[in-house]
């Protein structure tokens, strides 16, 4: 079951166990406490995409003990909105330390910095892709080492410079 949703200003998912694959766009009405308890009710989850909207790092936690399926994680930004809304290292800590499930992870555009990006990967180690594309924070810190680990480490890769043609 696949659910996605578009500027709405409130969801409530009840009794949705079943559902695998949520992907929500452009909810900024939707409380912390709100997308918490929807997450709650949705142990089946498996991907679980972001767009345009903030996510608490709250709510990452929850989704992290309530979500235990969870092998696919998005939260992406266009490139004017980041300015004011992205990730940052105040929320990479909570992937790291509660999606350690992940097999896919992509967060365009976010703020995200090499200290957020180290944590995700030593903690994420079952990382099969990671697409840090537009996180130019990541791009000016990004040394000849940590690219080659990187390439190791994750088969799917996508820095922050590189050319991206299905967002």
């Amino acid at each position: 079951m696949k659910l996605i949703l578009t500027f709405f200003g409130f969801l409530f998912v009840h009794k949705s166990s079943q559902l695998r694959r949520l992907c929500l766009s452009s909810c900024n009405d939707i409380t912390s406490k709100g997308f918490s308890e929807m997450l709650k009710e949705l142990p089946m989850l498996e991907e679980l995409h972001l767009e345009h909207m903030h996510v608490s790092k709250q709510a990452i936690e929850v989704a992290g003990h309530c979500c235990p399926r969870l092998k696919s994680f998005k939260l992406n930004y266009d490139g004017y909105r980041r300015l004011y809304a992205g990730l940052g290292d105040h929320n990479a800590l909570p992937i790291a330390e509660n999606l350690r499930g992940l097999r896919h992870l992509q967060l365009i555009g976010n703020n995200i910095t090499i200290d957020g990006l180290l944590a995700i990967i030593e903690n994420c180690p079952h990382l099969e892709s990671l697409d840090i594309w537009n996180c130019f924070n990541v791009a000016n810190q990004l040394g000849s080492d940590l690219r080659k680990r990187l390439s190791k480490q994750i088969k799917d890769l996508r820095l922050p410079l590189c050319f991206t043609k299905d967002y």
